[in-house]
């Protein structure tokens, strides 16, 4: 399928609120079966912009979370604390099987 710039835009803030494809389908007003083969191609532009979406709006969460816990905040700082293991885990699993991250 092919989306306007305007549509790779809203998927990307909605894979960011976490809608499911059905309902980004529903709002865009395109088919959800295309849609859904749009995703199973890692290479398609649909794919880069649901995964962009989920990608930003994790990494506001991260950096508001940082700058909780860089004030003090206990629960803040043992969320960073657990996604710095998760992130280390993580990296020795592709370190040690070769796999890309």
């Amino acid at each position: 399928m092919t989306y306007t710039e305007k549509q790779l835009e809203e998927i990307e803030n909605l894979s960011g609120l976490n809608y499911t494809f059905k309902q980004i389908a529903m709002y865009l007003n395109v088919s959800l079966v295309g849609m859904i083969d749009d995703y199973n191609d890692p290479q398609s532009e649909f794919r880069f912009h649901y995964d962009r979406g989920q990608l930003m709006a994790s990494a506001q969460i991260d950096q508001s979370n940082l700058e909780s816990a860089k004030t003090g905040n206990i629960s803040a700082q043992q969320r960073y604390d657990k996604r710095q293991r998760e992130n280390m885990l993580r990296k020795a699993k592709a370190r040690i099987f070769g796999r890309a991250e």
